[in-house]
């Protein structure tokens, strides 16, 4: 039940911690803090860069490992031209022959 005249009292209040604990320490010592962990934020971050770095690295090594594996460096096109033609013949034939068979 709501009772709007019912005083309230000191009891009833809710504080935050940092109301009542104030932080003591003097200008230099909350720097230092700040340095220290800004400090160790940036060794973090270094890390992770490191880290990504090492990643990008590997990517580029295997993605240049894949070029080589799909484009030869050296293309010898007739060659490339009578195996595309034999696969061609191939595949005809075999059409030919399902279409026979049907």
């Amino acid at each position: 039940m709501d009772t709007p005249d019912k005083p309230v009292h000191d009891s009833d209040k809710v504080f935050s911690i940092t109301e009542t604990v104030p932080d003591t320490r003097t200008v230099n010592e909350l720097n230092q803090s700040k340095i220290e962990s800004l400090t160790e934020e940036l060794q973090r971050l270094k890390k992770e860069r490191d880290d990504l770095k090492a990643m990008c690295a590997a990517l580029r090594t295997r993605i240049e490992t894949k070029k080589k594996e799909i484009v030869p460096t050296s293309v010898d096109w007739r060659s490339l031209s009578r195996e595309m033609d034999d696969r061609m013949s191939e595949a005809v034939q075999r059409w030919i022959l399902l279409s026979e068979e049907q």
